[in-house]
């Protein structure tokens, strides 16, 4: 992905969320490109945190506030989506477990 998509310093994928044994019980929220992950940024970012990769440049720049409890992701996102480039793949690639 990156070689051809050089403008992106923040790259997401799909996500399944299952329990138990491996039981699926549902999908995150994923948007691909960054006008449809930044259409409403005050109700989020439809981009699982879990799943983020990006330039070392870029997470050196927008480092997480320590004064965001619970929230950090988002917030970051927030700071930043007016001068990054968001995208994310729809393939999941990452399955996260609830408890």
């Amino acid at each position: 992905f990156s070689p051809e998509h050089r403008d992106i310093d923040l790259l997401g994928t799909g996500a399944v969320i299952f329990r138990g044994e491996g039981e699926i019980i549902g999908c995150y929220p994923t948007a691909c490109s960054h006008e449809a992950i930044c259409r409403r940024p005050w109700w989020g970012f439809p981009l699982a945190h879990p799943t983020w990769m990006g330039k070392r440049a870029w997470f050196v720049s927008h480092p997480y506030s320590d004064e965001d409890t619970r929230c950090e992701d988002q917030a970051l996102l927030l700071r930043s989506f007016a001068h990054s480039r968001f995208a994310a793949l729809e393939e999941v690639l990452l399955g996260y477990r609830m408890t």
